[in-house]
């Protein structure tokens, strides 16, 4: 029997999430949903109401994926849909919203080895149309 993430068949690795509602919620961690001295026991149920209604929860952070799963596997922090972190170097998908679960984005990553010269670091003269948007109406290209 397939794997199942939100009721939809799981993405196999290097694939890119499919949302499971209209609405894709992408937000910071640090002085955002984290905040010093701050209680944040309500992110659990501001998460369940997201996904209750349809909501796709992705992080964005330049915290790394261990610091983050640590806040997860604590219960600090819900686990979401996807997390983008390192610095947007690494994207991992949630199926079923279980850390324990995390998929990487291998494409993503392939794509940024691919921009980077033999130092590792950005290489100007680098091929970037993989990073292009694709064809749905999700911007790029004057589409």
């Amino acid at each position: 029997q397939a794997a199942t993430w939100l009721g939809h068949a799981a993405p196999r690795p290097g694939t890119r999430m499919e949302r499971s509602g209209s609405w894709l919620i992408v937000c910071d961690l640090d002085g955002t949903l984290l905040l010093p001295g701050r209680d944040d026991g309500g992110l659990g149920a501001l998460t369940e109401q997201l996904q209750a209604n349809g909501c796709s929860l992705v992080y964005n952070t330049a915290r790394s994926l261990s610091s983050v799963t640590k806040l997860m596997k604590t219960g600090r922090l819900p686990c979401p849909d996807a997390c983008a972190c390192e610095l947007g170097t690494k994207i991992v998908y949630f199926p079923r919203r279980e850390w324990s679960a995390a998929v990487d984005d291998t494409e993503w990553e392939a794509n940024l080895l691919k921009a980077m010269d033999a130092s590792g670091h950005p290489d100007p003269t680098a091929e970037l149309a993989a990073f292009a948007f694709a064809e749905d109406g999700c911007g790029g290209g004057g589409g």
